[in-house]
């Protein structure tokens, strides 16, 4: 079966049509020429190679277009993609932009905050330090005079011994009852 159509124009020339294409039969043209035979038959063959190979590249360019088709589908699909990652990485972007803001701000907050407080302690010590001298001073003078009051003590505590033992002899000398009396009077002394 063949993929050609035969049409014979008005000089009896029998025209071969295939996908538009058209070639020559020199057969029937009434050629007797053997030469001129093979050449329409090699023609004839060429012709048939070329519908078939068009056919091929018909097919083939069919496919080409699927997978055209489907590659420009997926790339629009990777597009919109892409464009809706990036309007999400803009505003990571942006929520990242806030963030470092933020954490910059609350460093200076602490750095300053972590000034004053140490300036605080500082203070704090300072004051206590004078303080503590100060008590220090007092308990030092405090000490001094807890001294001198010991030493005062024991300065009157020998007075009151001395004065006790001069009682003691007082005592002697006076008189408790009659016979005590009596027996001052004989010395010559009085109460």
């Amino acid at each position: 079966m063949s993929i050609f159509s035969k049409h014979t124009d008005a000089a009896g020339i029998v025209w071969l049509r295939s996908g538009g294409d058209a070639a020559v039969d020199y057969d029937s043209a009434g050629s007797d020429d053997g030469r001129d035979r093979r050449a329409g038959h090699r023609r004839l063959q060429r012709a048939d190679t070329d519908h078939q190979d068009l056919a091929k590249q018909q097919e083939q360019n069919k496919i080409l277009t699927v997978q055209l088709d489907q590659a420009n589908t997926r790339i629009a699909d990777i597009k919109s993609k892409v464009e809706i990652t990036t309007q999400r990485m803009g505003l990571t972007q942006s929520e990242l932009a806030q963030a470092k803001s933020r954490a910059e701000a609350i460093r200076k907050e602490q750095q300053t905050s972590d000034q004053k407080l140490t300036e605080e302690i500082t203070q704090v010590q300072k004051e206590s330090n004078e303080k503590i001298g100060a008590v220090a001073t007092e308990v030092g003078g405090a000490k001094k005079d807890i001294e001198a009051t010991k030493t005062d003590l024991e300065a009157t505590k020998g007075k009151l011994d001395r004065s006790l033992g001069d009682m003691n002899v007082m005592s002697g000398l006076i008189a408790h009852n009659k016979d005590d009396l009596d027996e001052l009077r004989r010395r010559g002394d009085r109460n």
